[in-house]
């Protein structure tokens, strides 16, 4: 008959194995504290973590901006495309004297053919009282209008449908007509440059003794 084990045995061997086993969860617990203390611990790896997230966002905020550049640049160009340039000669101008002053019509007249515009008519407005010059585009095709406005400066530009308009555009002159005529800067310098040969050219035929 096999001797059972006492009591005293027993406790003593579950004691054993409850050492074992806690022995073992420990070991297995072990390492992945040394790690954690390891990388929490130690400065130079927190610095290389932020290092390492700094670089990346400086990485995705310049890709980013490079993207925007690119779309940027995109729509501009589509916006470029989308309103053809046009010749300034196709395009028949009517100036309208809207503020009263004397010549005006005609100043700003030779100034748009200045800019190769054809202007078939200039004459008065109904009145006298417009304050800002304004470009009005009687055509379907918004180009014509931007294209005079863009020419003269002038940020008032409206469409009216007109069929029974004299030109594609009118351009109605305000009490600014002025800001949107501009001489060339060296038209002074012409004139002064002229003056001087002829004033050469008349010493020159008293010294050889011409009339």
């Amino acid at each position: 008959m096999v001797d059972r084990p006492s009591n005293r045995q027993r406790r003593q061997h579950l004691k054993n194995l409850r050492k074992v086993r806690k022995s073992r969860m420990v070991e297995r617990i072990a390492p992945r504290d040394a790690a954690a203390r390891t990388s929490s611990g130690n400065p130079l790896v927190t610095f290389g973590l932020v290092i390492t997230s700094a670089v990346l966002l400086l990485f995705l905020g310049s890709a980013y901006y490079q993207f925007k550049s690119s779309q940027n640049r995109d729509e501009e160009k589509a916006a470029a495309a989308a309103v053809p340039l046009v010749e300034p000669s196709t395009v028949e101008v009517r100036v309208l004297n809207g503020c009263g002053a004397p010549g005006a019509g005609r100043s700003m007249t030779e100034h748009l053919r200045s800019l190769h515009f054809d202007v078939v008519a200039s004459d008065n407005a109904e009145n006298f009282t417009y304050e800002n010059t304004l470009v009005i585009n009687h055509t379907s095709r918004p180009e014509i209008g931007q294209s005079v406005a863009a020419a003269l400066g002038c940020s008032h530009l409206s469409v009216q449908s007109d069929d029974l308009a004299l030109a594609h555009v009118t351009v109605i002159l305000g009490r600014d007509w002025e800001n949107f005529i501009k001489a060339p800067a060296d038209s002074e310098d012409k004139e002064t440059f002229a003056n001087y040969l002829a004033g050469k050219l008349v010493r020159a035929k008293r010294f050889i003794g011409l009339k």
